[in-house]
């Protein structure tokens, strides 16, 4: 299993990419994200994280 919050720090990097991309569908990409890791980081989910 793969830390919750290992997780989380990987998606907010992947936000963070997308909100310095030029492209605008990037952007709208990373708002949606930053709304999926507030609720994630709220408790909204019940999720497990597993390692390939």
């Amino acid at each position: 299993m793969v830390d919750k919050k290992l997780m989380i720090d990987k998606l907010v990097e992947q936000e963070s990419v997308l909100f310095k991309s030029r492209n605008p569908e990037d952007k709208k990409a990373a708002d949606t994200l930053m709304k999926v890791i507030a609720d994630l980081k709220g408790g909204k989910y019940d999720y497990k994280v597993w390692e390939d």
